[in-house]
């Protein structure tokens, strides 16, 4: 087994593991997540700059969230928010982070000691950090910021982030974070305490790495970043390459200026799209062969909308396929596979990638109902707890 405190070297990336940043804050320090922390931004990016690999991600989350039955709920009456909602926000973060963060505000029941997690939401990813494990291998707090990308200086405040405790539902520990929240801001009861509370997040990784999971996607974050600049190139050269244009070059009048030509037909105008269905018009000096009076030339484009196509036939392969075997008739369908002589096989398509997903699916609404507190079968809600939402 790989010492975990070893660098795992990665190609195209390094993500180092158990690096702290600002160590100084003891055990308000926070792990980094990736090379510079910017490893969840990384996979992000690479996703959404994709089109394969954006595509991939909204089916693979579709089948992850699954299908909730009529008995959907509201969670959150605040953000308006459904049990489906957090559900699908957290599908989307486990598809391509292999985990997710939830936060719940807490309401406590003195009289049963009683801890209920009431006003769900889900919080990106990415912007979620943990902190320092203490002597006995347990971390209290997640750190929430929108600009982990952003540093700052060499070594900042813990205090410049919101801050979270950790997920527990004993009301002994809920009770102690309570009134550890208290003698932090200096509160004269329990009361006030409890009412400002900042609530706790739920961790939850689909893997056991620590401090964080590493992307499904990881193989293939390279492919997508790949076919990104594919499209950049194509977009680059439609717009300000040289795609091919007429050229008529004209006997010069005597009395006419270069000048004027330069003014109305100027290269720039070869560069694009714009005008490359007309001509382009070119003065020359007098001439005495009239074969030189009227000249046309076509010029080719420099464009070679074929030179990728191998690459992105391997790449979106690549792609579909880290999304647990995504079939590609399930994002690109044809009408030939949907509404051919074998309607049958789309349907096979669709039971093959519901059994691929099933086991995240499965974690996922686990880990959704055992938060909040909600008994369920799969695929539907059963039976609700007494809980204030």
């Amino acid at each position: 087994m790989m010492d975990n405190k070893r660098q795992q070297k990665v190609i195209g990336y390094r993500k180092p593991l158990y690096k702290l940043d600002n160590k100084q804050s003891g055990l308000d320090a926070i792990y980094n997540n990736g090379a510079n922390n910017l490893y969840p931004y990384y996979v992000s990016n690479s996703v959404d700059g994709s089109s394969t690999g954006s595509m991939a991600h909204d089916r693979h989350s579709q089948y992850i969230s699954g299908i909730l039955l009529e008995n959907d709920i509201e969670v959150n009456a605040k953000k308006e928010l459904y049990l489906s909602d957090i559900i699908s926000s957290a599908a989307e973060d486990l598809s391509i982070q292999n985990g997710f963060y939830i936060h719940v505000n807490i309401s406590l029941d003195i009289e049963k000691q009683e801890v209920n997690p009431v006003r769900p939401s889900i919080i990106p990813f990415e912007n979620c950090r943990i902190s320092k494990e203490d002597d006995f291998g347990y971390w209290s707090r997640v750190f929430v910021s929108d600009n982990f990308f952003q540093k700052k200086a060499l070594f900042h405040k813990t205090d410049d982030y919101k801050s979270y405790y950790r997920y527990n539902k004993r009301y002994e520990a809920v009770l102690s974070q309570v009134k550890d929240w208290q003698s932090k801001k200096e509160l004269e009861t329990f009361e006030e305490a409890l009412r400002s509370f900042p609530g706790q997040v739920r961790f939850v990784k689909y893997t056991n790495e620590f401090p964080y999971p590493t992307s499904q996607q990881k193989a293939v974050l390279r492919d997508m970043e790949s076919e990104f600049y594919i499209s950049e190139y194509t977009n680059e050269q439609t717009i300000n390459g040289f795609m091919g244009k007429v050229v008529v070059f004209v006997l010069q009048d005597d009395y006419e200026s270069d000048n004027e030509f330069k003014k109305i037909n100027s290269l720039e105008g070869w560069l694009g799209t714009d005008g490359s269905g007309g001509m382009f018009v070119q003065s020359m000096k007098n001439t005495d062969d009239p074969d030189k009076l009227l000249v046309v030339k076509q010029f080719k484009s420099q464009f070679d909308d074929k030179m990728f196509a191998l690459t992105e036939k391997r790449l979106k392969r690549n792609i579909i396929g880290a999304f647990d075997n995504l079939p590609e008739a399930l994002i690109s369908a044809g009408d030939g596979v949907m509404f051919g002589t074998n309607p049958e096989t789309f349907e096979n398509l669709k039971n093959f990638y519901d059994e691929n997903t099933k086991p995240k699916r499965d974690f996922l609404h686990k880990k959704i109902m055992d938060t909040l507190k909600i008994s369920y079968e799969y695929r539907g809600i059963v039976e609700r707890n007494t809980t204030e939402l």
